[in-house]
């Protein structure tokens, strides 16, 4: 169990104009963090964090000792799961949680514009540096940075600031209309039918301003709700005539779950352990995404530049869940004292 605190205060010159930029920031984050080690050697961690940029932000004392409660006992119930044995190919759906990390590890890089090395075509670097006006996502889902949303849902979101570190005015920024990609998040840097800065240049404490999201927000028109989601996966399911499908409840990373369910066509869950989720990239976030929530879950990123991901819930009609290639560790050779 660990806390964290961060205090800062910088002023500095940031060009030629004689712009200065003084900014303050202050972040709060609380974190529970334990691991364990099933009766083959295989290592389970499981952490819980709630942060925010004042104290109120985070959780009470009673519901983060609930959340606390209810992560020891995943760890006890994730020693017993079996594991994942057979290579699935199908439907699966991740919830609000889940879907936030992985669209923060595929999608928000590729909308950083990043100006390409002399002499190549890309106008950016990045998974989408050929994109422009290309579809990315499915025609039912937008996107939009938004650095001056400052609370959603009552949370307070940590990506938002005023004036970038480059000393530009935050924008909204229109990203994705209709699953096609419409703009790029730019600092003064430009790129190739970019010119001008979006106010998105960010910099940590000891590196240079480079185009960050701020506040991202992903939203699905006509949303589903998390019933009608768990629906549509076991009709997917039985429609290809699989006997099953998987719920991704809580990733680590992009592609490792660290909460996952194998669900019945009668609608039984049983938690299941040593899996990853294989061709889960931009391709399948183009191609691949049937169905999307219409609650959105906040995601707040305390690293070295604060971010936030808003995200839905997200229904895979195909994807590859299969064992993860990974060593067990040997187990202790004494019990723990009793």
């Amino acid at each position: 169990l660990s806390s964290f605190t961060a205090r800062v205060m910088t002023t500095w010159l940031v060009n030629s104009e004689g712009t200065i930029v003084r900014k303050s920031r202050a972040g709060y984050q609380e974190i529970l963090a334990a691991g364990t080690q099933a009766p083959d050697g295989m290592r389970l961690d499981r952490s819980y964090s709630t942060s925010g940029a004042t104290l109120a932000d985070l959780d009470s004392a009673s519901t983060f000792d609930q959340h606390a409660v209810e992560l020891v006992a995943s760890l006890s119930e994730l020693r017993k799961a079996p594991l994942v044995e057979e290579e699935y190919h199908g439907p699966v759906l991740l919830s609000a949680d889940a879907s936030t990390d992985v669209l923060k590890a595929l999608l928000a890089r590729g909308v950083a514009a990043t100006r390409p090395p002399l002499g190549t075509e890309a106008r950016t670097n990045g998974p989408f540096a050929s994109s422009f006006h290309a579809r990315v996502l499915p025609d039912f889902m937008d996107v939009v940075d938004d650095p001056g949303l400052k609370s959603y849902d009552g949370r307070a979101l940590v990506g938002a600031y005023a004036i970038d570190d480059e000393g530009v005015p935050a924008q909204a920024v229109t990203l994705v209309t209709a699953g096609n990609l419409e703009n790029y998040l730019v600092g003064r840097d430009p790129v190739r039918d970019f010119p001008h800065s979006n106010g998105h240049a960010r910099a940590s404490l000891a590196g240079p301003a480079r185009p960050t999201i701020g506040v991202l927000k992903i939203t699905a028109e006509n949303g589903l709700s998390d019933d009608e989601l768990n629906k549509k996966l076991l009709a997917l399911a039985g429609d290809r005539g699989l006997t099953g499908a998987y719920f991704v409840e809580a990733m680590a990373g992009a592609r490792s779950p660290r909460l996952l369910y194998r669900v019945s066509t009668d609608g039984k869950r049983e938690l299941v352990r040593g899996a990853e989720l294989d061709d889960l990239d931009q391709r399948a976030l183009r191609s691949s995404v049937e169905a999307a929530g219409k609650d959105l879950w906040v995601g707040n990123y305390l690293g070295e530049v604060p971010e936030t991901v808003l995200a839905p819930s997200l229904l895979l009609n195909d994807c590859t869940v299969k064992r993860a290639n990974a060593k067990n560790e040997k187990l202790p050779y004494y019990p723990p004292p009793e």
